[in-house]
């Protein structure tokens, strides 16, 4: 495999039924799913992707640039069992 795209997914939804913006940001996480770092997936200031505004219910796909997630595989087994590396999106939310 010489390349991989990498994309983000979510629903909008708006109460008002107004059109949105999300922010996806990425974090690193423990194996137990909590938060360790940000991982920076854009070239902006604060690192994040900004979709554009849809129309709530719809889905909005966002491409992370290539180069901006690392694949990682887990590390080998040691004493204490398997250690594993996990990235995971945190959230997406509504930019007003």
């Amino acid at each position: 495999m010489t390349s991989q795209k990498v994309q983000l997914k979510s629903k909008v939804t708006d109460a008002d039924g107004d059109k949105s913006a999300l922010t996806f940001e990425v974090w690193t996480a423990d194996a137990a799913g909590n938060p360790l770092k940000k991982v920076s997936i854009d070239d902006n200031e604060w690192g994040v992707i900004v979709s554009p505004y849809v129309a709530s219910g719809s889905t909005v796909t966002v491409d992370v640039p290539v180069g901006k997630l690392a694949l990682s595989r887990p590390a080998s087994s040691g004493p204490t069992g398997p250690l594993v590396r996990t990235t995971r999106l945190i959230a997406a939310r509504r930019c007003t």
